[in-house]
């Protein structure tokens, strides 16, 4: 038999070794319909067995399937309550003829599929190896992550969680969170693991979503949240807890031992290791008795944010509570005393701290000292805290310091730390420097002071008040940092000279470059010597001429080019052939005037784009026409905010095939409808986000919108409602249509109230 197409092996080491294996066939019929088939077994394998070694190996052929096997056991159809990708491939395979495959594995996959077709079957007592089958079954045979695989795993949590043997029993049954350490678990895809939680914390009765791989559990489904909290510069994900109603419910469930196991494991295998507290409650503990039950000793990063009252009951509860590990401590918006802060510091040798929007309670003197004192910090980020530096020095002789940003919101609090910088006169090893001043005025001594700062990799200057005297010292400086990487640098009388040092430099892989006066200057760069570094660019405030231009779309490895209210200088003919950006996966042009540029589509040149983000009223219509046909199967994310849309824009973007957010954000139509991409738009399917506020709808459109069947964030205006957005989530989708339908027939003012204020839709005033 010629067997081809995918071989997948699974092989999980256990105690025990298993030889027992059982043989299914499946046939494609001309039904659409898989068929399962299942070869006479001599041995008879036990899914109650414990320490099973789990195999599957799966192998596709054109030729028929063997006379001799017993009974068909399994039908799979298309209207599969769970719909695996596997199988789907066969039903849109173009061959007429019947494909035929094999399945080997050590358990009983009919029994697993039956669960997949009917989730009504599930036992009621459902152990460790059923589990595991299960999700072998869910892995690779490539389930489609939708609300029916989240019912089928809601169902099994809860006889989990339902079944008194489980929970009291300390057999191999109980403990069935150790299957998620597995690889079974471990080397799945993203979107099956965030559907297992999903369905985990859905059990729980808990609202929550995912924000880039981050899990929120809310209050209310569309529950505002702060990605502010998110810090880019701690390597974990986060759980952010969203208020202390949420926490207080979810602290009550994880009493249950079996739900605690899980609920750790789950988090440690997404990487989820930074806890947030938002909106915590101190005062709903009368004392300093309460001992969290909520397993705050797994976290390797703790944020505290928008407590009311003082934090002091908090801060004893988090001593006792936090794992000696803790290497990330985040204070934001809210009221301290220094001896609580000195306290809990001393007993976590953290290598991180941060503190945004911290006011002082009593006395903060101490906390200068002890500032001076730190022996373990590696990172430090100030934002919004007054203090005085006179700490600096001797903490910038700590070996272990690396990154320290500092954003200022006095003129004072940062001239007096500019005044405590410029006594710098040893060098450091700080890799990344991040300054806000507050439009304090910078001096040359300052300038000069950076030289002491040779290590940096990343050099950020924002919100200065410059002179013309200061371009030699920087310039020297920059000469002097021989493995700087990322620079961020807000100027107003640089010269093209610095400029073409800066593009030119070494090494430099993001450069960020914003002129702050009205004059637009024109950059002008020389040939480069290198066209391998730079991967990303921002330029803001900034005429660009030609070569200029052309110098930067040589660029062998950009990746990313924003252009922030630029003018492009006209484009000749003779430039055509050398304008060829190779790689650019993210183009910005924000309020940029491209008008100079009609004869030659910038777009059409971009094959390899993932986010394209157009935000003008200066762009002409029939600008997306111009999109290169690759973009089709790369294009995830197109923002097209004040833009005009003809016939030939539409036209152009319903073929692209994967598109997940579509921003239309106060775009007019010009003789055209938005329902009218069709039944044909090919990214129905994969649309996630969608906003459509400030476009003129009609009905039509509106009914349209029915056709994203996997739309989970819908973001509308309507002129009868004025002054009013409407966002819908996918739970109220299927529902906008008829709301509307009823606001054109007949305004009724309570009605729509009514509607509005349902779980699922939230409305910004």
């Amino acid at each position: 038999m010629c067997i081809h197409s995918l071989i997948i092996y699974l092989a999980i080491l256990s105690r025990f070794i298993s030889t027992h294996k059982i043989v299914y066939w499946f046939e494609r019929n001309i039904n659409s319909e898989i068929r399962f088939y299942r070869e006479a077994q001599k041995s008879y394998i036990n899914l109650e067995t414990p320490d099973l070694i789990y195999s599957f190996l799966i192998s596709y052929s054109l030729d028929q399937r063997p006379m001799k096997i017993s009974d068909h056991v399994f039908t799979y159809e298309n209207k599969n309550f769970i719909s695996f990708e596997v199988f789907k491939s066969l039903f849109d395979s173009n061959t007429s003829k019947n494909q035929c495959g094999k399945i080997e594995c050590n358990f009983e996959l009919e029994y697993i599929l039956k669960i997949t077709k009917d989730i009504t079957a599930i036992p009621d007592t459902v152990n460790y190896n059923h589990f595991e089958s299960l999700l072998i079954v869910l892995k690779y045979l490539k389930a489609v992550a939708d609300k029916n695989l989240s019912q089928l795993l809601q169902g099994i949590f809860f006889k989990i969680f339902s079944s008194k043997n489980i929970v009291d029993s300390t057999s191999i049954d109980a403990r069935i969170e150790e299957v998620f350490c597995k690889n079974i678990f471990v080397q799945s895809e993203s979107s099956l693991k965030e559907a297992i939680i999903s369905a985990f914390i859905n059990t729980l009765m808990l609202k929550h979503v995912f924000c880039d791989e981050n899990l929120i559990i809310l209050s209310i489904k569309n529950e505002f949240f702060d990605t502010s909290l998110f810090n880019e510069h701690i390597p974990y994900k986060n759980l952010l807890i969203n208020n202390f109603k949420v926490f207080s419910i979810l602290e009550n469930h994880l009493k249950n031992p079996e739900i605690l196991k899980i609920f750790k494991v789950l988090l440690k295998e997404i990487n989820i290791n930074s806890l947030i507290f938002f909106r915590y409650q101190i005062s709903k503990f009368k004392s300093k008795n309460h001992i969290f039950v909520f397993p705050i000793h797994i976290f390797k990063a703790i944020t505290v944010s928008n407590v009311s009252d003082s934090t002091g009951i908090m801060i004893y509860e988090l001593e006792l509570a936090v794992d000696k590990n803790l290497e990330y401590f985040t204070l934001k918006n809210l009221s301290i005393d220094s001896d609580d802060i000195i306290s809990f510091l001393k007993k976590h040798k953290v290598k991180g701290l941060i503190f945004v929007i911290v006011r002082r309670c009593s006395g903060f003197n101490g906390f200068e000292s002890f500032m001076s004192l730190q022996e373990t910090l590696e990172y430090i980020e100030i934002r919004n805290f007054k203090t005085k530096f006179n700490w600096w020095i001797n903490f910038c002789k700590k070996l272990n310091v690396r990154k320290v940003i500092l954003i200022f919101n006095s003129i004072f609090i940062a001239e007096n730390f500019i005044n405590e910088f410029i006594t710098l006169n040893f060098s450091i090893n700080f890799i990344y420097f991040e300054i806000d001043f507050c439009y304090s005025k910078l001096s040359k001594e300052f300038c000069d002071s950076l030289k002491y700062l040779r290590f940096l990799q990343t050099l950020k200057l924002t919100n200065y008040e410059s002179n013309i005297n200061l371009e030699p010292y920087i310039v020297n400086v920059m000469k002097n940092m021989p493995e700087l990487k990322n620079v961020t640098i807000y100027h107003k009388y640089f010269s093209n000279k610095f400029y073409r040092l800066l593009f030119q430099k070494p090494k430099i892989r993001v450069l960020h470059i914003r002129n702050v006066i009205l004059n637009k200057k024109t950059l002008k760069l020389n040939s480069f010597n290198n066209y391998k570094y730079l991967t990303q660019i921002f330029l803001s405030n900034l005429k660009i001429d030609t070569f200029s231009l052309n110098e930067i779309f040589k660029l062998e490895n950009l990746k990313v080019l924003s252009l922030r209210f630029c003018d492009i200088e006209s484009i000749e003919k003779s430039y055509y052939e050398k304008f060829i950006p190779r790689n650019i996966k993210s183009l910005y042009l924000y309020d940029s005037n491209l008008n100079n540029t009609k004869e030659f589509n910038l777009l059409n040149e971009l094959k390899f784009l993932e986010n394209l983000h157009l935000s003008s009223r200066k762009i002409y219509s029939n600008y997306l026409s111009g999109i290169n046909q690759n973009c089709n199967l790369t294009l995830k994310t197109l923002c097209y905010k004040y833009g005009i849309c003809d016939i030939n824009d539409l036209n152009r973007i319903m073929n692209l095939q994967i598109l997940e957010k579509l921003n239309l954000y106060e775009s007019r139509f010009v003789n055209i409808r938005f329902y009218q991409l069709g039944e044909n738009c090919r990214f129905l399917n994969s649309l996630r986000i969608l906003n459509l506020w400030g476009v003129c709808m009609c009905l039509k459109d509106l009914e349209y919108l029915r056709n994203f069947k996997n739309l989970q964030n819908l973001r509308l205006s309507f002129s009868v409602v004025r002054f009013v957005q409407f966002n819908f989530n996918n739970i109220s989708l299927s529902r906008a249509s008829s709301f509307f339908k009823q606001i054109y027939n007949n305004f009724n003012h309570q009605h729509t109230s009514t509607f509005l204020y349902e779980e699922g839709i939230e409305i910004l005033f």
